[in-house]
């Protein structure tokens, strides 16, 4: 009685993976990545231009890349360190 239990319980989570499993359509990811890109790449080219942003390098021994910022509430200045 438990080995039928156990075949009928190995089976049902058998056929629920395998139709789980479905293929990745590679062109509609390709279309999918290539508007980010272009989306992507177009807006980080406006950022640039646009007023107040700016560029940032993170060093090399840091990981390297660099990222922009901008400072919509400027901190209080006169304050001493958090450490």
């Amino acid at each position: 009685m438990k080995r039928n239990k156990l075949i009928i319980l190995a089976a049902s989570l058998f056929l629920v993976l395998i139709s789980a499993c479905n293929s990745l359509d590679d062109s509609n990811n390709t279309v999918d990545y290539t508007k980010w890109k272009a989306d992507n790449d177009a807006y980080f080219v406006n950022m640039k231009d646009s007023v107040g942003y700016v560029l940032y390098n993170v060093p090399v021994e840091q990981g390297g890349g660099s990222f922009y910022y901008k400072i919509t509430t400027p901190g209080i200045q006169t304050g001493g360190s958090p450490a």
